[in-house]
């Protein structure tokens, strides 16, 4: 599948109709957008500190994107994340101008 939230909501709408669909990422240097593409299609998305993902040992000796993104959907479904602020466009265009 093409890294497009467009696509991804396409596909769960035809394998999955009607479902609630929750999706989590970590906070990086990619900002924001991903966060409003999601929930303008109606995701419920979380983005999370890297530190404060329950990690085990092994899981940091092994990291992978898969073992990453395990690891966030089974903390997610348990309901162990916490998302951090997201500020409003105009918020973040008045604090970044210049």
């Amino acid at each position: 599948m093409n890294p497009s939230a467009k696509e991804l909501k396409g596909h769960l709408c035809k394998h999955y109709p009607g479902g609630n669909y929750n999706s989590v990422y970590e906070a990086g240097f990619s900002g924001y957008w991903l966060h409003r593409e999601l929930t303008d299609l109606g995701f419920n998305n979380t983005i999370v500190s890297p530190s404060d993902i329950p990690t085990s040992g092994k899981e940091r000796l092994r990291k992978t994107d898969k073992v990453d993104s395990r690891k966030l959907a089974r903390e997610l479904s348990a309901g162990n994340l916490k998302g951090i602020y997201v500020p409003s466009i105009l918020f973040q265009e008045f604090c970044f101008k210049n």
